[in-house]
């Protein structure tokens, strides 16, 4: 059982999901540790630039919500654009952070006294010491203006999309829409894309010229080489087959499996 003495030192990542999840009296399966720990670890080696894909249904997004949490609660001062396929989508993940450390219990100090203007569903700033003018978290989608923004963590989450990547001109306006975001971040800041592939020119694909080239990944298909499933509590194996056969195998490849194939 993880404890936490928040007297004697912050918590780490994982402790802080555990402390969640027992408020949600939800558990906090091996994949999910994974990710959690891969998440931190990556953080404090330094790495800037880092790609998470897992498989339809894993709950990353939900694992993403509480590392800005996380991030959030460590350095209240941090700024956190998140962007999307569309501003809706975007404001689903703002919105799930803003949940987390309303109801987080090490999350407290960060709940601003007057909350209306900043506490809105797509944007919202917590409680720190300085004085900024960005948001501490702010939601956009692909196409929304985010010239001006500043922001110490970005996060692409679920940036491609069946409708923005089926043609090489809407491939390439996608591309050209998220190198912008390299102005938005500030020096030393992290990029995280989270996602999973619609197509074999992919912007997660791999190889020589890749998008994401140089990029720390972290891929979790649902099944393994063995045929072994990641999560076999909620995905067992006859499950597993019965999506194949709802699906088809062109959508399991790339949706399950993670692989970006015509």
């Amino acid at each position: 059982m993880i404890k936490h003495d928040p007297v004697a030192r912050p918590a780490d990542l994982l402790e802080f999901a555990w402390l969640w999840n027992q408020r949600a009296r939800l558990g906090t399966p091996a994949l999910h540790r994974r990710v959690l720990r891969w998440l931190e670890d990556a953080l404090a080696s330094g790495d800037r630039r880092l790609l998470l894909m897992a498989f339809r249904g894993a709950g990353k997004s939900t694992l993403i919500g509480l590392l800005c949490a996380w991030r959030l609660y460590r350095d209240p001062d941090t700024r956190i654009l998140v962007l999307a396929a569309d501003h809706a989508l975007s404001t689903r993940m703002v919105a799930t952070v803003r949940r987390i450390l309303a109801r987080h219990p090490l999350c407290g100090a960060l709940l601003p006294e007057h909350g209306e203007g900043s506490w809105a569903s797509d944007r919202f700033t917590v409680a720190r010491p300085a004085v900024l003018r960005d948001a501490s978290m702010l939601a956009a989608g692909i196409g929304g203006n985010i010239t001006g923004a500043r922001a110490e963590m970005i996060v692409c989450d679920d940036v491609e999309v069946a409708g923005n990547c089926d043609t090489p001109g809407k491939r390439e306006e996608l591309r050209e829409r998220l190198t912008e975001a390299e102005f938005v971040l500030t020096p030393g800041g992290a990029v995280l894309f989270v996602g999973t592939p619609h197509t074999a020119e992919s912007l997660y694909a791999e190889g020589e010229g890749a998008f994401l080239a140089g990029y720390r990944r972290l891929l979790l298909p649902l099944l393994d080489e063995a045929g072994s499933s990641a999560w076999p509590e909620r995905f067992p194996l006859e499950a597993v087959a019965k999506l194949r056969d709802r699906v088809g195998p062109l959508a399991f490849r790339r949706q399950m499996l993670l692989q970006p194939v015509e």
